[in-house]
């Protein structure tokens, strides 16, 4: 390891590649690519997370309707429980056992993830994808009404032939207007 005695920064070491190449990296170029990719990495994993939560409460909310129930009160009540134990279960206990590091238990399981206790490389990894995914959910709602706004705005503007007009309209029925202006039913 040569270093610079200007100044720490500009530390470098050498690397052996696998074809015997000896590469001179600087130390805070590769731990600032390491940190930047670990960062993407986590975002990535969260957003999938989100979005397998989004399609979870999809088929919930499809199996809620079907069963039927004679109140909006009972639906909503199903629809939160259900909802809730999906989204546990998808963000908090699938990825608690995917890190775990469960070879040493009594039980038969193929469990070797890298964390074989709770300590602070654990807490780190874990902890941070928690979080994000948690400020993922806190934000989504908002993006998610956004997102369903637009598409109902264009459903509007392509019933007015691209003009805010309410009162131009290609609906031949008042029924057909409620629909293509109200849109879909938003549960919230």
């Amino acid at each position: 390891m040569k270093m610079n005695p200007d100044t720490w920064m500009d530390m470098e070491y050498e690397i052996t590649r696998s074809n015997q190449e000896v590469e001179t990296v600087r130390m805070c170029t590769e731990f600032r690519s390491l940190a930047y990719s670990v960062f993407f990495y986590l975002q990535i994993i969260s957003i999938i997370i989100i979005a397998l939560n989004f399609v979870l409460r999809e088929i919930c909310s499809k199996l809620i309707d079907w069963v039927g129930y004679k109140t909006q009160t009972k639906r909503q009540a199903k629809m939160a429980k259900l909802e809730f134990t999906a989204s546990f279960i998808n963000t908090a206990f699938i990825p608690l056992l995917i890190n775990a590091n469960m070879q040493e238990q009594p039980i038969p399981n193929n469990l070797k993830g890298p964390f074989p206790d709770f300590n602070s490389d654990f807490f780190r990894y874990f902890g941070a994808l928690l979080i994000t995914t948690m400020l993922i959910n806190m934000v989504y709602p908002i993006v998610e009404f956004c997102m369903f706004y637009v598409i109902r705005l264009i459903t509007r503007l392509r019933d007015s032939s691209c003009t805010l007009n309410r009162y131009r309209t290609k609906s031949t029925s008042v029924h057909q207007y409620i629909e293509r202006r109200g849109g879909p039913v938003y549960y919230i």
